[in-house]
């Protein structure tokens, strides 16, 4: 193994280490010294990757909220489809909100992050606040970007309400798995791909609906179930 690739192991085994553990007892309960023993690793080598121990955490909160986003595709996704009719719009931003609930509540995500969002959204310093909208930014934006195409007439300060809308919904599925389960009368402790499956459907179909579209496709062909308990 070449010293690039050593270091580059490293530097993901500390954020790995660390993320489970910020996750689970937050930045306050953990020390440099529980996460280098996890790790395997040196106090040197946190100090050469992330500076601190709060340069650490900040890019497992990155790390967390890039796995689960999906960014990098959100953004090519919007940056390349073409719109020409209403239901063209309808069409796509039907298939585009299903799209992000899948990324965001795929079931084989650890589940140590998404406690790891949960406690950075709830605790974030203004630094660790300004990481998470970093992070969120391109794919947020995207979405404002691709609302002010696909519906006629949207201003722009509608727009803006409209992604906080549909992202606070994803992101409540996510901070509310226990309660939601638990409201539902479920007892699995994780979301099935059926029930993240009618979720996604049953939002996608109302927010295009309320926004004054024509039914997407896959709706007016029978597709929607409600989701089931």
């Amino acid at each position: 193994m070449s010293t690039s690739d050593s270091t580059v192991d490293t530097k993901r085994s500390l954020i790995l280490a660390a993320g489970e553990l910020f996750a689970e007892q937050g930045l306050a309960g953990v020390s440099i010294r529980d996460i280098v023993r996890k790790a395997g690793a040196t106090l040197s080598a946190v100090n050469y990757h992330f500076g601190s121990k709060v340069g650490l955490y900040q890019e497992t909160v990155r790390y967390a909220l890039e796995h689960h986003i999906n960014a990098e595709d959100t953004v090519a996704l919007v940056r390349k489809v073409t719109i020409a009719t209403p239901q063209e719009a309808a069409d796509f931003l039907y298939e585009f909100v299903l799209r992000l609930f899948r990324n965001y509540l795929a079931p084989e995500h650890p589940r140590w992050l998404e406690r790891l969002i949960n406690r950075a959204v709830v605790d974030a310093s203004e630094d660790v606040s300004a990481t998470i909208a970093e992070v969120l930014r391109p794919a947020d934006e995207a979405i404002r970007d691709m609302l002010l195409r696909c519906v006629p007439g949207l201003h722009s300060t509608e727009a803006d309400l409209w992604r906080m809308c549909l992202t606070g919904q994803i992101h409540y599925f996510l901070m509310a798995r226990s309660v939601i389960n638990q409201l539902l009368n479920r007892d699995e402790d994780a979301y099935s791909p059926e029930f993240i499956e009618q979720s996604a459907r049953y939002v996608a179909r109302n927010m295009v609906s309320n926004l004054g579209l024509p039914l997407p496709a896959p709706v007016r062909e029978g597709e929607l179930k409600p989701p089931s308990p």
